[in-house]
């Protein structure tokens, strides 16, 4: 229509009307198969009138982004008391590989003010022979510590840390309030097998 409109010889003042019918070609179904026209135009006017009644915007949509965030694990932290350099840099590096974070002390003492003023450990390791404080009495005070403060429900379990192989030692840890006994040197898969008995995930 647009070309018929704009041909030089055209009288805009009169159009006779006009008829499209589909092409058989362009059928894609029965109920397409029918006569279509369009209304009579005797004028550029009645058409700009058609033009703008039958003009239909395009339907707009709005995509929203859904931003799904990814899923982090927090490392496991652990309160390692322990006096040897040598001693500490091997437990802090088996921890590493189980993807443990690690905070280590010098002796008891340290362990127990760690515990009381920050906390939140999932499993605390005491060497039994520390100077100043050992894990005796480290382990003593920290199930002391939890008895007065209502807040810790769950107790944080303690694991004794000793060179000793002596049976009555190893009771003693448990009368001390501690869940499990552990030689050094330390063995790594016997480590590892600590934090699975005690139901916390490490690096396999």
């Amino acid at each position: 229509i647009t070309q018929i409109l704009t041909l030089p010889s055209l009288n805009p003042t009169f159009i006779s009307p006009l008829h499209l019918i589909s092409s058989p070609s362009a059928q894609t179904s029965s109920h397409q198969q029918r006569r279509m026209s369009l209304p009579s135009i005797k004028s550029v006017h009645d058409y700009s009138v058609y033009a703008k009644a039958s003009y239909s915007p395009p339907q707009l949509h709005t995509i929203v982004e859904i931003n799904h965030p990814e899923k982090t694990t927090e490392k496991p932290t652990v309160l390692v008391s322990e006096d040897n350099l040598l001693n500490q840099t091997i437990i802090r590096r088996q921890l590493s590989l189980l993807g443990v974070s690690a905070e280590i002390v010098n002796n008891g003492f340290e362990a127990l003010k760690a515990f009381e003023t920050k906390g939140g450990y999932s499993v605390i390791f005491l060497d039994i022979n520390t100077p100043i404080m050992d894990g005796f009495q480290s382990a003593q005070k920290i199930r002391q510590s939890e008895e007065k403060n209502s807040k810790n429900s769950k107790k944080v379990p303690i694991v004794a840390l000793t060179a000793s192989t002596m049976e009555d030692e190893k009771m003693r840890c448990f009368d001390c309030g501690m869940n499990k006994f552990l030689s050094k040197p330390l063995n790594f898969s016997v480590l590892k097998a600590c934090f699975q008995e005690l139901g916390i995930k490490v690096k396999t």
